[in-house]
């Protein structure tokens, strides 16, 4: 067995939004943007058992 070193390794991340949210509407509006322009560039999720529904 290998010996493992404990270590503090720890990454942050931090974005500034030009607007402040100021409600839930403003919330809603920019998560339904992200999700409908596919602003990370997410791909298809695929599971083994529905393999032939996924494009690579």
């Amino acid at each position: 067995m290998a010996d493992f070193v404990q270590s503090a390794n720890v990454k942050s991340s931090v974005r500034t939004l030009t607007t402040k949210i100021v409600d839930v509407a403003m919330l809603n509006t920019r998560v339904l943007g992200v999700i409908d322009t596919n602003a990370f560039q997410c791909g298809p999720q695929c599971r083994r058992r529905n393999s032939s529904r996924c494009q690579p």
